[in-house]
């Protein structure tokens, strides 16, 4: 193809003639250490900043120069299985949900498998990592869970409750948590014959949580 007459010479491909010279002024400079790696990234570099055009995408931190160390990938540092970082919180219980007033809730805070309490619980949370024991002790009102076993009578009784358990991670997403209770009950009057009759009640509770 021949250039258009009216545009000099001087003028024609400006980037490709000091390319050129360029790379004639280093093969003069240094014959002699052609085969040295730490030459080679140079002119690889030399290359790349000549003959990419200027739109093009950095490829700085992505392409491989030979003889140049290897940068290692970034470490993710890996959860523990116990880690030690106490924490309290405070949960308001209500028959069927739960709301929080200091902290966080429990995975068993936010699935109620049962409606038979409704109490204050202050929980100390010992360790936070993949598996998360927890203690707790709370004070509030107990009755018969009027879904599970609606026949029954559900007098409310003043009730206090002590309970120990754990959160496990095993994925991501996917968490499993225990909690085992000791519930002592204060009747009211006489009539409240399962108070009578069982004045401690123990129950364990198992909940999962997976989220896609």
């Amino acid at each position: 193809m021949r250039r258009p007459s009216h545009i000099p010479a001087r003028q024609f491909c400006p980037l490709a003639t000091a390319a050129a010279v360029a790379l004639a002024a280093m093969v003069l400079a240094l014959p002699a250490k052609a085969a040295d790696p730490r030459l080679s990234a140079e002119w690889n570099r030399l290359a790349v900043a000549l003959f990419t055009p200027l739109n093009a995408p950095d490829l700085g931190d992505h392409a491989a120069i030979p003889g140049a160390p290897e940068t290692p990938a970034a470490q993710v540092p890996a959860v523990p299985w116990f880690g030690a970082a106490p924490r309290l919180s405070l949960v308001a219980r209500d028959w069927a949900e739960s709301r929080r007033l200091l902290g966080d809730l429990a995975l068993t805070d936010e699935l109620r498998t049962t409606r038979s309490s409704r109490m204050v619980i202050s929980r100390l949370r010992l360790a936070d990592g993949l598996v998360s024991p927890f203690a707790q002790v709370g004070v509030g009102e107990w009755r018969v869970d009027t879904t599970l076993l609606p026949s029954l009578p559900h007098e409310r009784m003043l009730a206090g409750q002590a309970g120990l358990g754990f959160e496990l991670t095993l994925a991501h997403d996917t968490v499993v948590a225990v909690e085992g209770d000791w519930t002592l009950l204060r009747p009211s009057d006489a009539s409240d014959v399962l108070a009578q009759t069982h004045p401690a009640l123990w129950g364990t509770y198992v909940a999962m949580r997976t989220r896609f």
